[in-house]
């Protein structure tokens, strides 16, 4: 056998998660936009040239073939069947929802499922990476009540220790915004309103903002927002690599951030 390499960009975009149609001269792949979530699409792919055709937009996963003549993909909470062609590989009509409970890894945009050959459908009932806030001593125990549970991926203390940043996954848009928990009165707020991504967050000393990666554009920007207020979020640093913000001295005077550059360990 040979050996073929590909480059798989969809228009400046990665291609991820390449799935082969029956043919085994043509693949999907997934093209991912954090920006722009309308822009994501499932594109065909040809091993005979440079050649590629937008399939399905606005998809917040990677596509599978499913014989006879079906893409199968997440999107809105359900796993959705668009009728294809695969001998012009070219859509038809509308998608369907199926009565399905597949989950989504929305922090990649992984749907987490397969299909055979034989039209066998397997799956992963609910989201990856469901978890709990809870608060525990150093012996283990339970020492306050326990918070919400959802699709978290990284979290920060308040200083004064009452309350918490994360973000969290929507399960059924796929974005990811920061909530603040408050531990005095176990109610969760929604600080950001993006399509987009917003990760990785982080409470200041000072207690009085919050600073946060957004993926709003590309390369991702240092956000903050005003840590007592929702939806008052605005960009301070962008860097031609992304970066993500990890301390604050107590004079709140330097924002501290790591920095991650294509060919180098980081900054």
């Amino acid at each position: 056998g040979r050996t073929v390499q590909l480059r798989l960009d969809v228009t400046g975009a990665p291609g991820w998660y390449p799935s082969f149609l029956p043919d085994g001269r043509h693949l999907l792949v997934y093209a991912p936009s954090p920006a722009d979530p309308e822009k994501a699409r499932v594109a065909l792919i040809s091993l005979n040239g440079p050649t590629r055709t937008d399939l399905i937009w606005g998809t917040r996963s990677n596509a599978i073939f499913a014989g006879p003549g079906h893409l199968l993909f997440w999107g809105e909470g359900t796993l959705m069947a668009q009728p294809f062609d695969p001998a012009t590989r070219q859509v038809r009509g509308s998608a369907l929802a199926l009565p399905s409970t597949a989950g989504l890894n929305p922090l990649i945009n992984l749907a987490l499922f397969s299909v055979s050959s034989t039209g066998t459908l397997v799956y992963f009932g609910g989201a990856a990476g469901q978890t709990r806030l809870e608060w525990v001593d150093r012996f283990g125990r339970m020492a306050r009540p326990a918070g919400p549970t959802g699709l978290f991926n990284s979290l920060s203390l308040s200083p004064d220790d009452a309350k918490v940043v994360y973000d969290e996954s929507s399960p059924r848009s796929g974005s990811v915004d920061l909530r603040r928990y408050d531990f005095a009165t176990r109610q969760a707020t929604r600080l950001t309103f993006s399509p987009s991504h917003d990760i990785f967050p982080f409470w200041a000393r000072d207690g009085r903002r919050i600073f946060f990666t957004s993926l709003r554009s590309i390369p991702p920007e240092l956000f903050e927002i005003d840590a007592g207020s929702t939806g008052n979020d605005r960009a301070i640093l962008r860097k031609p690599f992304p970066a993500i913000p990890n301390d604050v001295p107590p004079d709140g005077k330097v924002l501290l951030y790591q920095g991650v550059r294509a060919g180098t360990n980081g900054d």
